[in-house]
Formats: C-alpha cells, structure tokens, sequence
C-alpha cells in the first residue's frame, strides 16, 4: 500500500506517508559511490531556504485508554480556568466604582440659629419657620451667596454664603448652626435626582464676632446604586413651610435624623471651622464649600459583568491549555498511552 510500518519510540506505531512525485528528495542524483557528495557549508542541498517540523497525529479507537485519557485532557482545558477563576474570587463582579462631579445647586433655602446671651436667635428663607420661632427671636442677615464653574464645564466647583446678622448691644454670640440646602444631580452612568442639605456647627466658650467654614461637598452613599432607570426616592423637600405645624418641626435634630437615614447623602468632608473672637454689633457666618468628584459606588449590568468574567476566564486557561497540551503531547510521544502515529510530509495547506 505504499506505507512503511515499523517500531518507535518505545514501542508506538509509526506510520510514514511516502512522499509526493514532485518531491524534490525523488529527483535528487545518486553518487555511484554511494557516499554524500561534499560541497560548500556541508550540505547537498546548498542554502536553506525554509524549514517547518513535520506535523504527528496520533490515532485510536473511540473505546481505548487514549482516546478518554485526551477527552478528559480537552475538558480539562474548558473547565479547570472557570473553577480556578471562580475560587480565587471576584469571578462575578458584584459591584463597581467610577468617579462623577455631582452637579449640586443651591436652592436658596436655608435655616440658622445663634446661641447667643439673650437666648436662640433664629433665621430662615422659609415664613413658617420664622413665625414659629418667634419673631423678637428672628435676626434677619444680609445673604450673599454664588456659586462658580470656573473650568465651564456646566457643573458648579465652588459656593460662598455669606451671611451678616444684626445685634443689639447686649447680644453675645456663643455658638451657630447652620443647614443649607442643595439639589443635587448624578447623570453619568448612575441616574439621580435629589434635595440634600449641610450642616454647620460652632461653639465657643468665648463670645465670637465671626465663623469660617471650610469643607469639601461629597457625594456619599451605604449600598451601591443600580445603573437601570434614573433614582428620585429622595426628591421630596426636607423642610417644607406647610409641614411646620409645631416648634418640633423646626428643631435640626429631628431634621438631621430624618437626612441621615437616607441612602444616598451630601456631606461636607474635610471639614475646618474657624472661631474669631469679638463682640461687635453684628455677627457674620462664611461658608465656603467645593465641590470635588465623588467616588460613585453601582451594581454594573449583565454585560459587564460577562466582559470581566470572560478576562479572567482566558487569562487563566491560557496557562492551563500550555500546561495540559504539554502533558498530552509527553503521554502520546513517549507512547505513555497506546496510538498509532502518523507523520505528514507536508504541512496543511491553508486556503485563502
């Protein structure tokens, strides 16, 4: 049949194609002499032009040891990666981070109280909180407030409030707190819309003149927010004129336990508060905030959480393919496992 069979490599079946008619090795001359003819570099074929290895197959039946010994090896291959990636965690990436400036807007409501010598004396934008503090208790400030985008980016970086009280000559100023309230914007990739609000407080055993605060305004949140649709779960005022029926209405900490149960939070980090000592006739709140980008923490989709997955997949089977293909490659060669090999002259022709 044209085949040479014999015994190699510790016992495997070799099996040898015979060369193609137009193969140069069956037009070669004979030396009458039988000995190789020398000519310059040591070989009879002159240059080496190209070269690849010769391509070994190795065959058997479907009901023998080497025949499941590779399809354990192939399985191997698909399924060891998935059970090494999946126990060295993150597998499923259940969570995610990115970084957004919030686009934050002063609403131009806001609410303050002096601890003074002459009592609490209050100011808000809203009527019903000055009727119900009571109006000999109210001090009316001069407000100056703006906020800037410098880089024109449409997202606001810095806000100034500055706030000037009035006192009478007996007045003395101890201690401030302050609420501001904002609306707050996320539209990036996490879609929200929300009222917030910061809190300023000072005390001093010494009669002040002036308070400086400083702070950064960061987006804070407990879990993570999903990416689907746009969140307005917080979109309702946090101090209404028509919910203020009683003094308890107004008190800051009922306000600021009903802010800090929320999910999501702007919060002022960073912060520094400056006491200067004085009594003068007036007393004067400064506050100066900016507004960095905030770390958003989301629940990625399905496709990212497929594109992480399939990184990590092939980036281990990778390393396991080189290791298993090798261990396939020993146990056929050095005939660990019983087939019949057949070696190719020729490489596989690809068609273009």
């Amino acid at each position: 049949n044209g085949f040479q069979h014999f015994r190699k490599n510790h016992g495997a079946l070799v099996t040898l194609a015979p060369p193609p008619k137009n193969h140069p090795a069956t037009h070669l001359p004979v030396s009458k002499s039988h000995r190789k003819p020398k000519i310059a570099g040591g070989n009879i074929f002159g240059m080496q032009a190209y070269k690849h290895p010769a391509y070994a197959r190795y065959f058997a039946p479907w009901v023998s040891v080497a025949s499941v010994w590779s399809i354990l090896v192939y399985l191997g291959m698909l399924s060891i990666p998935f059970f090494l990636a999946y126990a060295t965690y993150g597998f499923w990436k259940k969570d995610g981070y990115y970084f957004e400036q919030p686009i934050v807007v002063y609403t131009h409501k806001l609410a303050v109280l002096l601890q003074s010598s002459a009592g609490i004396l209050a100011f808000s934008t809203i009527p019903e909180f000055n009727q119900m503090s009571g109006f000999s208790k109210v001090r009316i400030p001069q407000v100056q407030s703006y906020m800037s985008d410098p880089n024109l980016d449409g997202r606001n970086d810095f806000f100034n409030l500055t706030l000037t009280f009035p006192l009478n000559v007996a007045e003395k100023v101890y201690g401030v707190s302050a609420l501001v309230f904002f609306d707050v914007e996320l539209k990036d990739r996490v879609k929200l819309d929300m009222t917030s609000l910061t809190y300023t407080s000072k005390s001093s055993n010494l009669a002040g003149a002036k308070l400086s605060a400083f702070g950064n305004l960061e987006f804070s949140q407990l879990y993570p927010l999903s990416l689907r649709g746009s969140r307005t779960n917080y979109n309702s005022k946090l101090l209404d004129g028509s919910n203020i029926l009683s003094n308890q209405n107004i008190q800051f900490d009922d306000i600021l336990a009903s802010y800090f149960s929320r999910n999501e939070t702007l919060q002022v980090d960073n912060s520094i508060e400056y006491w200067t000592p004085g009594t003068e006739d007036r007393f004067v709140l400064d506050i100066r905030y900016r507004i960095p980008q905030s770390q958003i923490w989301y629940i990625p989709g399905p496709g990212e959480v497929l594109k992480f997955s399939w990184m990590q997949y092939v980036a281990v089977g990778v390393l396991v393919w080189f290791i298993l293909d090798w261990l396939l490659y020993v146990s056929h060669k050095y005939a660990f496992v019983s087939a019949r090999r057949v070696v190719d002259y020729q490489p596989k022709v690809h068609k273009f």
